[in-house]
C-alpha cells in the first residue's frame, strides 16, 4: 500500500473529538503522560491490581497508610506505598517514610517507593541522596527504578545514564523495561549521545521503538544514525530517519544519506522510511537541499515526488522556487492535488498560485477541495479571484469542505458575515458530523465568529457529549464577546461530568475578566478532590483576575508536570503574565531541559516575554 497524504488525513468529526480529548489529556498529564515508569514485575502488577480492585487500602488516610508502611508484610507495605501515590502531591507529607522505604529489605517495596517519589518531581528533591544510593542496588530492576526517579528529581544525566544504558542492553530485561530505558535516554536529549550505539544495537535485537526515543545532536550520534540509514532492516532505516529529524539542524551531515533514502524506490515496504527521510530533510531545515528536492519532483517515482513536496512544504516561502516544478509534477500526474494544495499553501507568500488553487476548489476529490481552501486561507491575500471561487463553493460539498471554505472566505475577504451564516446553518443540523466541522471552524475564526454564539449556547445543552464539549471550546475561543454564556458555563462547572467541567473552566478563562462571577466557583475547585488539576483551574483564574496568587501553582506545575500539552499551556500562561511571572523564570529554565523541542521553545519564548515586559526600555532584567 502506497503512503499518501490521504493516509494522514483525519475526518473532521474525529478531529473535533480529538481536540477536546487533548484538552483533557493536558489537564490529566500532571500525573504522567510522556514519562518513564519503573518496570512492573509480576509481583508489582499483582500488588497494583489488588489496590485497583478491592484494596484494603481504599479510603485510608495518608496517616493510616504511613503507619501501614511499617507493616511486617512486604505486600501490605507495597500496597500502602502505591496507595500513597494516589494522593499525588499530598503524598509529600509522607516523604520521610518514602525515603526510608527506598532502603527496604523487599525489592518491590523499594521500587514502589522510587516510583511515588519520582512522581512527586522536584518537590521531593530532598530524596536525591537516598535515591542516589539506590543506584548501586544489587538488583538491576531496583537500580533502574532509582535511576528513573533520580532523573525526574534532578535532571542530572551523569549518575543515571549508565543505568539506562545497562537496562537497554540487558538481555534479561523485559521489552517494556528496555523501551522505558530508551524513553529515559530520549528525555535526556543531546546529553545521551553516548547511548546511540547501544540503541542501534538494541534495534538489531528487534527493540524497534528504542531509537525512535533518542534526540541527540552530538556528531557521533549523527554519524551512527546516518550509517543506520543503510542497514538491511527497513524498520531501522525508518526509525533512524525519524531520529535524525528529531535532532534537527545539527543533523546536517546526514543530508546526503537522507536524500539517497528518499530516492530509493526498490521496495514498497520502504515507504515509511522514505517518508521519514523526506520529513527529516524538512526538519533539518538546510535550504541548500531545496534544489535537490525540486529535482526529485521530476526524477523520482510518484512516492519520491510526494516525499520531496512534503519536505519542501516545511521550508515555507524559502522554497518558492519550487512552485513551477510542483505544478508541473501535478500536471504530469506525479503529484496528487492534495499534496500540491498543501505545499503551495505553505510556500506561496505572494499569491501567485491563487488561480491554480481556485481551480483545485472544483476537484472531484473533497479532500483536495478542502486543502485548496485551506491553502487560500494560509495565503490570505485579498484576491477577487479567490473570493469568487470560494463563494461558489460555500454552499456545496461535504461539511468539512464547507467549513474550511467558510474560514478561507473570511480570511481572504476580511468579512465574517457570509461565513458565519453558513456555520450557523451547519450548527442547526442535527447530524453531529455536520456540526463538528463548523465548531472547529469557529475556533479558527475566534472573535470574528461572534454571530454563532446563540447556536453555541444551544449546543452546550446538547445530549451528545462530543458536541457539547466541543461547543464549549468553540464558545471560549470567541473570547469576551461570549460573556453572556458565563451563567450557563457556571452551571456546567458544577456538574458531575468531569470533562464538561474542564471545558467550562477553559472557556471561562478564555472569556477573561468578564467571567468574574465564576471566580468563587473556581476557587472552590482548588480545594475539590474530584480530579480537576489545580494548575488547570489556576490558569482560568489568572486570565479572569490577573491575580499574582496564581504564580506559585503555575511554577510548581512547570517543574513537576510531565505532559507535553500541560507544559505548553503553562509556558503560554506564564508568558502572558509578563513581569508578574519574573519569579517563574527559574521554573521555565527547568522546562528548557525538557526533551520535547516544542516545550523548550515555548519556555524560551515565555522567558523572553517576561524579560521584555519586565525590563525598562533598552535595559535587561537585573
Amino acid at each position: 500500500m502506497r503512503l499518501t497524504l490521504q493516509s494522514f488525513a483525519l475526518p473532521f468529526v474525529f478531529v473535533a473529538e480529538l481536540l477536546f480529548t487533548v484538552e483533557l489529556l493536558a489537564a490529566e498529564s500532571a500525573r504522567k503522560t510522556e514519562t518513564t515508569a519503573a518496570p512492573q514485575t509480576e509481583a508489582v502488577q499483582k500488588c497494583m491490581l489488588q489496590v485497583a480492585e478491592k484494596s484494603p487500602m481504599e479510603g485510608k488516610t495518608i496517616g493510616e497508610l504511613t503507619a501501614l508502611a511499617d507493616h511486617v508484610s512486604p505486600q501490605i507495605r507495597c500496597q500502602a506505598v502505591e496507595a500513597l501515590g494516589n494522593y499525588r502531591s499530598q503524598a509529600l507529607k509522607a516523604l520521610p517514610v518514602l525515603i526510608r522505604l527506598l532502603g527496604d529489605s523487599d525489592t518491590e517495596v523499594k521500587k514502589a517507593a522510587a516510583r511515588v517519589i519520582g512522581d512527586l518531581g522536584r518537590r521531593a528533591k530532598s530524596a536525591i541522596p537516598a535515591v542516589t544510593r539506590g543506584l548501586n542496588d544489587p538488583d538491576w530492576t531496583v537500580r533502574f527504578a532509582m535511576a528513573q526517579a533520580h532523573w525526574r528529581l534532578a535532571r542530572d544525566p551523569q549518575p543515571v545514564l549508565p543505568v539506562f544504558i545497562e537496562t537497554l542492553s540487558n538481555e534479561r530485561a523485559d521489552t517494556e523495561s528496555r523501551y522505558e530505558a530508551a524513553e529515559g535516554l530520549y528525555s535526556m536529549g543531546p546529553l545521551a549521545a553516548s547511548a546511540v550505539d547501544t540503541l542501534i544495537r538494541a534495534l538489531q535485537h528487534n527493540d524497534d521503538r528504542a531509537l525512535d526515543r533518542l534526540d541527540s545532536s552530538a556528531p557521533p550520534a549523527v554519524d551512527m544514525l546516518s550509517r543506520a540509514l543503510q542497514y538491511d532492516d527497513y524498520n531501522i532505516r525508518h526509525i533512524a530517519a525519524k531520529a535524525l529529524g528529531n535532532i534537527g539542524p545539527n543533523a546536517k551531515p546526514a543530508i546526503p544519506a537522507l536524500l539517497a533514502l528518499v530516492k530509493d524506490a526498490r521496495h514498497d515496504q520502504d515507504d515509511l522510511a522514505r517518508y521519514a527521510a523526506g520529513d527529516a530533510l524538512g526538519l533539518i531545515g538546510d535550504a541548500t537541499v531545496i534544489p535537490d528536492l525540486i529535482a526529485l519532483l521530476d526524477q523520482s517515482d510518484d512516492f519520491g515526488a510526494y516525499c520531496a513536496a512534503d519536505a519542501l512544504r516545511q521550508f515555507g516561502p524559502q522554497a518558492k522556487a519550487a512552485i513551477s516544478a510542483l505544478i508541473a509534477a501535478h500536471e504530469g500526474e506525479q503529484l496528487e492535488g492534495i499534496t500540491l494544495a498543501r505545499t503551495l499553501g505553505s510556500i506561496d507568500s505572494t499569491g501567485t498560485t491563487i488561480p491554480v488553487l481556485v481551480q483545485l476548489l472544483t476537484d472531484p476529490d473533497p479532500s483536495v477541495r478542502k486543502d485548496a481552501a485551506d491553502a487560500l486561507s494560509q495565503i490570505g491575500h485579498n484576491s477577487q479571484i479567490a473570493e469568487q471561487g470560494l463563494r461558489e463553493q460555500l454552499n456545496t460539498g461535504s461539511p468539512d469542505v464547507r467549513a474550511q471554505v467558510a474560514v478561507a472566505l473570511w480570511k481572504v475577504s476580511g468579512k465574517a458575515q457570509d461565513s458565519t451564516a453558513v456555520l450557523n446553518e451547519m450548527l442547526a443540523d442535527p447530524n453531529p458530523d455536520v456540526c463538528a466541522p463548523a465548531l472547529l471552524a469557529i475556533r479558527s475564526m475566534g472573535s470574528a465568529a461572534a454571530d454563532t454564539l446563540p447556536a453555541l449556547r444551544r449546543l452546550i445543552r446538547s445530549d451528545q457529549e462530543t458536541l457539547r464539549h466541543s461547543a464549549m471550546l468553540a464558545l471560549g475561543s470567541v473570547g469576551p464577546q461570549a460573556k453572556g454564556a458565563v451563567p450557563q458555563l457556571m452551571e456546567v462547572l458544577q456538574e458531575d461530568d468531569l470533562v464538561a467541567a474542564m471545558m467550562a473552566v477553559e472557556s471561562l478563562g478564555r472569556i477573561g475578566p468578564d467571567a468574574v462571577a465564576a471566580v468563587p466557583l473556581l476557587e472552590m475547585e482548588l480545594h475539590s478532590t474530584r480530579g480537576l488539576p489545580r494548575y488547570f483551574v489556576v490558569v482560568a483564574l489568572w486570565r479572569i483576575t490577573h491575580s499574582p496568587q496564581s504564580l506559585p501553582t503555575l511554577m510548581d506545575a512547570a517543574e513537576n508536570c510531565y505532559g507535553r500539552f500541560a507544559l505548553l499551556r503553562i509556558a503560554e500562561v506564564l508568558g502572558e503574565m509578563g513581569p508578574h511571572a519574573k519569579k517563574a523564570i527559574p521554573s521555565l529554565q527547568w522546562m528548557l531541559k525538557d526533551h520535547d523541542a516544542d516545550v523548550r521553545k515555548a519556555a524560551a519564548q515565555a522567558i523572553a516575554r517576561i524579560e521584555e515586559a519586565a525590563s525598562p526600555p533598552g535595559g535587561t532584567l537585573p
